[in-house]
């Protein structure tokens, strides 16, 4: 695992190489950061769990290991940025589903468990500090769909995995991130075009095609915002101004 920053977007960037293996031979799978606190959370392939703190000058001052709720691979991670809270999906043996432990790491206590119903790859917060108790869980296993955790439901009343959206006529698209703002998600969901969805209607979405033909049909990152959308494909950056309409 490597550290690398940066003085200036116009220098070129220092890497640094702790040697601290927290997980086992295979190392970490998974991480998630808090750069303010200089804090780095790894997963690892053995479903162990590890907070990493540095100095100002980038270097491993300590490593605690955490509690886990998984006992295999750790899939994906997310910190809260506005509570000492970490989630994490991961396996459990003989289980394809993955479980989303959500663990209090003042107290290194698991708050709860939400049992999964598919395979987790990418996790994220909600952007908006209105929704910070949101976080996005994104499965390619069931073809470009995602689910909402929504941790201020009442226990018991939020059961991972039930809100679904998607798409369930595509392929799986494992190389593009959504990208979240306000009540809008998009994902690349591939033959160069983005799909928007209305979190609120799972119904309400917007194709939006960034090109006919290239090496590459799948966008590989994106960035969306009050003004519009930034896509990276194959190298290029594409800016698109939308407004999102109904479904018909």
């Amino acid at each position: 695992m490597g550290v690398f920053t940066w003085s200036s977007p116009e220098t070129k960037p220092s890497a640094y190489y702790p040697i601290e293996q927290p997980h086992n031979e295979r190392g970490v799978v998974a991480l998630t950061t808090k750069p303010k606190e200089k804090l780095l959370y790894t997963g690892g392939y053995n479903g162990s769990l590890a907070l990493w703190k540095f100095n100002a000058e980038k270097q491993v001052v300590s490593i605690v290991h955490l509690r886990s709720s998984h006992t295999t691979r750790v899939a994906a991670m997310v910190c809260s940025s506005h509570r000492n809270w970490l989630y994490s999906a991961g396996k459990l043996p003989g289980d394809t589903s993955d479980r989303v432990a959500l663990l209090d790491i003042e107290v290194d206590k698991t708050l709860h468990c939400f049992a999964g119903a598919y395979p987790v790859c990418q996790m994220q917060e909600h952007p908006n500090p209105m929704y910070h108790d949101v976080i996005l869980c994104e499965s390619v296993a069931i073809k470009n769909q995602f689910m909402l955790l929504d941790h201020r439901m009442k226990p018991g009343g939020c059961k991972f995995g039930e809100l679904v959206f998607g798409d369930t006529d595509r392929l799986p698209v494992a190389s593009t991130k959504g990208a979240l703002w306000d009540n809008l998600f998009a994902k690349g969901i591939g033959q160069y075009t983005i799909r928007v969805w209305d979190l609120r209607n799972s119904m309400r979405f917007q194709d939006v095609k960034i090109a006919q033909t290239g090496a590459n049909n799948t966008i590989c990152h994106l960035a969306l915002g009050p003004g519009g959308i930034i896509a990276l494909r194959n190298n290029e950056v594409t800016f698109l101004d939308w407004t999102l309409k109904a479904r018909r």
